[in-house]
């Protein structure tokens, strides 16, 4: 797992701004540390949670659904934030397969929710995005929209 998150490039708008690997939380597998890192970087990085078969079976899952969205005539390329054929958006994915039900509401990611943003809380989207190293990008942006700025700097 930790080989995977040694390939991430994180790039941000604007061009000055630089991420470096070591600024990320330690990967870990202790919850009192997963939400201590979420408070001091907003993300944590928690081992154990997916496994190889799971993630293997939602990138096919992803991908049928990608398929199956373009056999029917579905336009999942309308958002206006990817650029060009590499980026695939499906939509729904919680209604593809009970797989993915399951990842959002395991109970390690319903204690992390309820720690940032309390409870109850309501998942109000969340779609899958297929990007192909050809891609073009997407444009930065926030999936608060719905939110009135100004966004405070906790939830």
């Amino acid at each position: 797992m930790v080989r995977r998150f040694e390939r991430l490039r994180l790039v941000f708008y604007p061009q000055s701004t630089i991420m470096f690997r070591n600024m990320l939380p330690v990967i870990t597998d202790n919850l009192d540390q997963a939400k201590l890192d979420i408070r001091e970087t907003g993300l944590a990085l928690i081992s154990g949670q997916l496994s190889d078969s799971m993630l293997t079976r939602a990138r096919d899952l992803t991908y049928g659904a990608a398929a199956e969205d373009k056999r029917l005539g579905r336009q999942p390329n309308l958002f206006g934030l990817d650029y060009g054929d590499g980026n695939v958006r499906v939509w729904n994915i919680l209604n593809r397969d009970s797989l993915f039900r399951d990842m959002v509401q395991s109970p390690v990611v319903l204690d992390l929710l309820e720690c940032v943003i309390g409870w109850p809380a309501l998942l109000g989207n969340i779609s899958a995005n297929i990007t192909s190293p050809d891609s073009d990008g997407g444009a930065w942006h926030q999936d608060q929209l719905f939110v009135p700025k100004p966004w405070p700097a906790n939830p």
